[in-house]
This record gives C-alpha cells, structure tokens and sequence, in this order.
C-alpha cells in the first residue's frame, strides 16, 4: 500500500489498540491487579471498571428489581495522563491522548503492555483485535460546505434545500468488509458543538477490526496492527479533500 502524507499536526483526538480474549477458567481480578503492581511507576493512578445487570419482575402487582456491579478489571492512567490502560478479564484497551507522538511509539507501548497482560492471564485465545483513531477537524469555515473538505459525506437532496438552508448538524455511519484485510470497517462522522458560530468541527472516526481468523501468534497479531495501521491511513485520506490536506499542512503543533 503507498505511503501517504503525515500531518506534523495530526487531528487524532484519541487513537485505540484493543485486543479482546477468552480468560482461562478461574480467572479473577486478583490477576489483573496484579498487572497494576507491575507498572505501577509508569501507570500509578488504578480505578476499577465494572459491569453492570439490572434485573426487572413484571406481572400483575410486581414491581420488583434489582441491580448488581461485578469487577471486571481497572482502568491505569500513565503518569502524565497521557496513556490510559484497560485491562479486563475479557482483554486489554490502551489509548492515547492528545498530543499524539506517532504510531511506532503508540504501537511499541501497547505491544509492552500486551505481553505483560499476557504473562499475567495467559489467555485461552485471542478474539478480536481493533485499531481506532477518533479525528477531530477543527475551524472549518460554517460558510463551506462538507464537499469542500470531505469526500465521504451525507448527500442531502436539492428537492430539501430551501435559499438559506444551513445543515446545523449530522451524524452518518458506514459498515463495511474489507475483504482484502479479511477485516471489517466502522466509519462514523458527525459535527460537533464548534467554538464559535463562524466554523464548524467535524468528527471522523475509523474502526478497524478482525473477529474472524484472528492471528494467536505474536508476529501474526503485531503484522495485522501494521496492516490496520497503514489501511487506517489511506482511508482518512480518501475520506478528506485537497482542501483539508491543505488546512492541515498549515497547522502547525
């Protein structure tokens, strides 16, 4: 796949490496905590992640529910807030905040984290491996329209557009097989409260992900976060116009 343009600025508000397993039996959130004491110099802050169930009674006169939060992991924030770890029974989540670095430091730190969860839970298998960067495009002009800087957007008849319309906000998914990555798309983009009236912001979120033959081996999990990387990349570029790239080459960190 070819190379595509880097942005010193990139507009990644949040970006996601998740791995999803199947815990061997017996497993507890005493292993997870574990992991916690583990890195604890560079992830200090631990909160607790649960689930929750709610149960109702219907019928005549029942009225009766109940509810119950179950452990299920904790959630570890880095030292400078910048990394935040998920480690569940059911898999690990790291994402990373703004500023984004690049993805080899992204990748490298995930793959760190991975191995010590690994060690720790000695997972039956691997299910689904994702990767997902959320974009956030900044102080578009309100007066353009999204065909100016999106290539991928929602088409609004001519027969709806009264003089003066204006598209005050939206919210469009797209679901799709990408045979080629034997791998699935979720592509979601919406606008956003701006700062002010003049511009607009706009969010572009991929998904990428594999629940299907997903690789167990080390080599094959870490080469398909590559391909998921370098597949992410071409279609935020095929989702944005010239004029975009432009807006964003001037953006400076």
């Amino acid at each position: 796949m070819a190379r595509h343009e880097r942005f010193e600025k990139a507009p990644i508000r949040e970006a996601i490496i998740d791995l999803k397993v199947k815990a061997p039996s017996g497993l507890s959130t005493v292993q997870i905590a574990e992991i916690g004491t583990e890195i604890s110099e560079w992830y200090p802050t631990r909160n607790s992640i649960t689930k929750g169930e709610f149960t109702f009674q219907f019928g005549a006169g029942a009225a009766a529910q109940s509810s119950r939060q179950d452990p299920i992991g904790f959630r570890f924030t880095s030292l400078d807030g910048h990394y935040v770890l998920q480690a569940r029974l059911d898999g690990l989540t790291l994402s990373v905040l703004p500023p984004y670095d690049r993805w080899e430091t992204f990748r490298d730190e995930a793959r760190r984290l991975w191995s010590i969860y690994r060690s720790h839970v000695q997972p039956e298998s691997i299910s689904r491996l994702a990767v997902r960067y959320i974009n956030q495009l900044d102080h578009l002009p309100a007066s353009a329209n999204l065909e100016e800087y999106l290539a991928t957007f929602p088409q609004v008849s001519d027969a709806m557009v009264q003089t003066g319309a204006r598209l005050n906000n939206y919210f469009m998914q797209l679901q799709m097989t990408l045979p080629d990555l034997q791998s699935n798309l979720i592509l979601n983009q919406a606008a956003i409260p701006p700062t002010t009236s003049e511009f607009v912001s706009l969010i572009l979120d991929i998904d990428l992900y594999r629940d299907n033959d997903v690789p167990q081996d080390e080599e094959g999990i870490w080469a398909l976060f590559e391909a998921f990387r370098e597949h992410k990349n071409a279609i935020f570029i095929a989702c944005i116009t010239d004029r975009t790239k432009e807006y964003l080459r001037q953006c400076r960190p």
